[in-house]
C-alpha cells in the first residue's frame, strides 16, 4: 500500500473505530497494535485472543446509547454483526411514565468487549485502505513543531496525521511534554461474568439494565451481555485490603454477590454459572491531558488517551466511538 495518510496507534475499540471511520472516508491508514490482530478467525475466538496490552479486556463494558447510536448510524454493518452474534438491544426508557417518543433512541447495546473488538476488527481487516502492523509504539517523530510519525519496534512510520488511541496508559503526553491533570478515583473494582442456564431469563429487577447497589462505602453494578451472559462488578475502597483480598477469590466474589439482596438471585447456582475468573482493575484515575491547548500539529489523542473518566460512569467505550467518527468528520485536520 502507498504511504499512509494517517497512522493510528492502538487497536482497541477507539483505535479500530478511528481506523474504520478514516478509511471509509478515503484515507489510507496504518494501524499499529502490539497484540496480533491480523487473524480474522471465528467470533468465539475473540474470547481466546491474547490481549496482553489491555488489562481490562475481560472486564465488563457498558455500550451506552450515545455510542450505540453512533455505531448504528455510521457503521451499520458492524452494529448488525453484533446483533447477529447475540448482542441484545435494551431500551432503557421502557415502561417509564414520563418517556417521550425520542427516548426510543436510548438503546443500551448489551455485548461483551471481546465481541465488540471482533466485529470492529473484522470490518477493519476488510478495508482495502488499511494496513495493520504488529509492533510496540516507542515514541513520536517530531519535525520542527509538528509530529510526523511514530517510532515502533517495527521501525519508523510516518504520516501527516498520528492518532493516539493507546488508552489511559499512553506515554505520548510525556513524549510531547503535554500537561496533565489527574485525580485518584479511590476505588478498585472486581468483576466476573456469568451465564444463565438454558431456557432461563434474567431475574426481575427494578432497573431495566440490571441491579445497582450503593452501600455507601461500596457499589455493585450489573452489565447484561450477549447470549444470556451478564457481569457483576463490585467497586470497593482502594484502602480496604481485607475486602480486596476476599473479592479477588472466586468464592469470595460469589459470596459477596449472594449476600446482596439485589444480586442474590442472579448468582444463584440454579439460575446461572460463572464463566470467567475474577477480573480486577485498580490504580484508577480521572485524567485530562491538555492537547487542545498545547498539543502539537499533526497529532491527536482520542478516547482514554485524551481524557480518562471514572469507570463507574462507563463512558469510555462510547467516547472512543464518538471520537473516532468525529475525527473522520473533521477530515483528519487537527492543525
Amino acid at each position: 500500500m502507498d504511504a499512509p495518510d494517517v497512522v493510528v496507534a492502538g487497536g482497541g475499540p477507539a483505535g479500530l473505530a478511528a481506523t474504520l471511520a478514516l478509511a471509509r472516508g478515503g484515507a489510507r491508514v496504518t494501524l499499529v497494535e502490539r497484540d496480533r490482530l491480523d487473524a480474522r478467525g471465528e467470533p468465539a475466538d475473540a474470547f481466546r485472543t491474547a490481549r496482553d496490552g489491555i488489562a481490562h479486556y475481560d472486564a465488563p463494558h457498558a455500550f451506552l446509547p450515545r455510542g450505540a447510536k453512533v455505531l448504528r448510524e455510521r457503521a451499520r454493518d458492524v452494529y448488525d454483526a453484533l446483533l447477529e452474534l447475540g448482542a441484545l438491544e435494551l431500551q432503557i426508557a421502557r415502561d417509564q411514565p414520563d418517556s417521550r417518543p425520542e427516548d426510543a433512541e436510548l438503546i443500551l447495546l448489551c455485548v461483551r468487549r471481546p465481541l465488540i473488538e471482533w466485529a470492529l476488527r473484522d470490518a477493519v481487516l476488510h478495508e482495502p485502505l488499511v494496513d495493520v502492523v504488529t509492533a510496540r509504539v516507542e515514541g513520536v517523530v517530531v519535525d520542527g513543531q509538528r509530529v510526523v510519525g511514530l517510532t515502533t519496534s517495527a521501525g519508523e512510520m510516518r504520516a501527516p496525521l498520528v492518532v493516539d488511541a493507546m488508552g489511559r496508559t499512553s506515554r505520548a503526553r510525556r513524549w510531547l511534554d503535554v500537561p496533565e491533570e489527574s485525580h485518584e478515583v479511590g476505588i478498585v473494582y472486581y468483576s466476573r461474568y456469568f451465564q444463565l442456564h438454558d431456557g432461563l431469563d434474567f431475574p426481575p429487577c427494578a432497573n431495566p439494565f440490571g441491579p445497582r447497589v450503593d452501600l455507601g462505602y461500596a457499589l455493585a453494578a450489573s452489565f447484561i451481555g450477549d447470549n444470556s451472559t451478564f457481569a457483576i462488578a463490585l467497586m470497593v475502597p482502594a484502602w480496604d485490603r481485607e475486602l480486596k483480598t476476599a473479592l479477588r477469590r472466586p468464592d469470595g466474589f460469589v459470596a459477596a454477590c449472594a449476600a446482596l439482596p439485589q444480586t442474590h438471585e442472579w448468582v444463584d447456582p440454579a439460575v446461572s454459572r460463572p464463566i470467567t475468573d475474577v477480573a480486577s482493575m485498580g490504580a484508577l484515575q480521572t485524567t485530562w491531558r491538555a492537547y487542545e491547548r498545547q498539543g502539537p500539529p499533526g497529532f491527536v489523542a482520542v478516547a482514554d488517551a485524551f481524557c480518562h473518566t471514572d469507570p463507574g460512569w462507563a463512558l469510555g467505550l462510547s467516547v472512543g466511538l464518538v471520537h473516532g467518527f468525529a475525527l473522520a468528520d473533521a477530515g483528519g485536520d487537527v492543525d
